[in-house]
């Protein structure tokens, strides 16, 4: 699993309650699927269902279990999780903004409109515990070097 699952993060209240809501419904879903075995084709058939279901509410559960839900973070000018963000790379004549979070918020919450960055990514390993006027470097997984200069942090919602 990844460090994701292991420790705690940010998610806006509409995308912790279409998790919740699609974990209900995978409860129903894995008990309709127990009850409906007949023949022995059928039953591999639902296993196997039955096994996809559960696996996604492990999945569900454990992200569920570490969310820190609509948290206001400070607003310090300090990246952390739920955090909109503006930097500039070196090189670019513009800024770019997106949000230091979980990837499932765009999945799950329509009013994240911009690019999200998971803490784990190299950019947001980077620019997490970061401050307003900083300058941080990251690798890329090729291997380039990219310099990143931390414009603006502002909690999400402001």
């Amino acid at each position: 699993m990844t460090s994701q699952l292991q420790s705690a993060f940010w998610v806006t209240h509409e995308a912790h309650r279409r998790l919740t809501d699609e974990l209900a419904e995978l409860k129903s879903r894995e008990v309709a699927l127990e009850s409906g075995r007949r023949d022995v084709d059928e039953a591999q058939t639902t296993q196997q269902q039955l096994q996809d279901v559960q696996a996604r509410q492990m999945r569900l559960d454990a992200l569920l279990s570490r969310a820190v839900v609509g948290a206001t973070c400070p607003d310090d000018g300090v990246v952390e999780p739920g955090m909109v963000v503006t930097a500039r790379f070196e090189g670019d004549a513009e800024d770019e903004t997106f949000l230091l979070g979980p990837r499932e918020l765009l999945e799950y919450d329509p009013s994240v409109s911009m690019d999200v960055y998971s803490v784990e990514s190299p950019l947001g390993t980077a620019l997490l515990n970061s401050s307003r006027g900083d300058r941080v470097s990251y690798r890329t997984p090729q291997g380039a070097e990219v310099v990143v200069h931390v414009v603006d942090a502002r909690p999400f919602g402001s």
